[in-house]
Formats: C-alpha cells, structure tokens, sequence
C-alpha cells in the first residue's frame, strides 16, 4: 500500500473551533516526497478536525495510521510544493493553494 495525502481545507476559520474540512483534495504526487517536505513545519492539531465520511461528519484527531493530526498554512504548502516536480493534477491543485486566503489552515490526512 502506497502513502498518499489528503488536503482538508479548514472553510470556516474560527479559532475557538475545530477545522471543518468539508472540502478535500487528494495530491497526485508522490506522497513520500511531499511528507519530506511539509513534515518539519506542519503544526500539531491536537482538537483534531471535522471530517466528512460516509456516515456523517466525525471529529477525527488522528489520521489512519493512527497519528496526530497536523496543519500547514496554504500558502506555506504552496512555497513547499512548488520545490517538487509536479504533474498537472497537483499543479492545478498548487494554483488553487496560492489562490486561496494564504493563512488558511491545510489539514495533512494521510492515507
């Protein structure tokens, strides 16, 4: 099974609450390499974030390999990225990182 990592981008942006990752992207990338990258300045998300599943929403802390979740700024994970050979799946998704609020907080799933 190969790592691969989800984007959850935290809509709501209130400090009081939890990240509401209703909207989600999948990076095409070779997931190690980006982990390489991002790994050092990802910040712990100890109150965990709001994920949406199948049944509903869930308040997950920890991704599926059963470690904390983390988050990095948008605009952070688009310098990171753009050090990376992209393919043109994740170069749209960096367009959509520089085009969002550059503080918005990227919650890192992985898978």
């Amino acid at each position: 099974m190969s790592l691969e990592l989800h984007l959850g981008f935290d809509m709501h942006d209130l400090a009081s609450e939890p990240p509401l990752c209703y909207q989600r992207l999948k990076l095409r990338h070779r997931a190690e390499l980006i982990e390489d990258e991002v790994k050092a300045v990802a910040v712990p998300l100890p109150e965990g974030a709001y994920w949406y599943e199948d049944d509903g929403v869930k308040l997950r802390a920890a991704d599926c390999y059963g470690k904390p979740l983390t988050w990095i700024p948008a605009i952070t994970l688009a310098h990171r990225l753009e050090r990376l050979e992209l393919g043109a799946w994740d170069l749209a998704l960096l367009a959509y990182l520089k085009g969002i609020p550059p503080g918005t907080k990227v919650v890192l799933w992985w898978s």
